[in-house]
């Protein structure tokens, strides 16, 4: 039957500073809880609130702060960012990147992000 299957998306995004910023608010986790009006990160839509921020320039960051790995004063950084979205679909086995599915038509939001 179908179901609904929480994929992982992985992506890499070149974000230039607007002044000293970045534009984006991360909370402890390295999510992206918001995206600062007028900053080239808004403009460009590339990055979005809910985003993941996993590794900046390719260095995984394992725990780690954002804040701990970027370079200091850096015109840019490319941040590799993993998203989740819900799609309809029906389980295979090769649904590698699937996190998790509902087959019972209550598909549970991600709530626990502040």
């Amino acid at each position: 039957g179908a179901c609904a299957l929480l994929t992982v998306v992985r992506r890499e995004v070149l974000v230039r500073r607007t002044g000293s910023r970045l534009g984006i608010d991360i909370n402890e986790r390295n999510v992206i809880v918001k995206l600062i009006p007028g900053t080239h990160a808004a403009r460009e839509k590339q990055l979005r609130e809910g985003d993941v921020v996993v590794a900046v320039d390719g260095e995984a960051l394992n725990g780690r702060w954002l804040a701990q790995v970027l370079v200091p004063h850096a015109e840019e950084c490319r941040l590799t960012v993993e998203s989740e979205s819900w799609r309809v679909g029906t389980m295979q086995g090769h649904e590698a990147g699937a996190l998790a599915a509902r087959c019972d038509g209550h598909a549970s939001t991600l709530s626990d992000i502040h």
